[in-house]
């Protein structure tokens, strides 16, 4: 019972820290993506 609550626990936490991994990539590419062209128009 305790290794089974233990286990499930664990993919929870798991998939959770896999989708804010994925939602923190996901960010990072729309600031680069928005803060690029910006930024080439600043070193001309």
């Amino acid at each position: 019972m305790i290794v089974g609550f233990a286990l499930h626990n664990l993919f929870l936490v798991s998939k959770f820290m896999f989708w804010a991994y994925q939602n923190h990539l996901l960010h990072l590419l729309t600031v680069v993506a928005e803060d690029y062209p910006a930024g080439l128009h600043q070193i001309k």
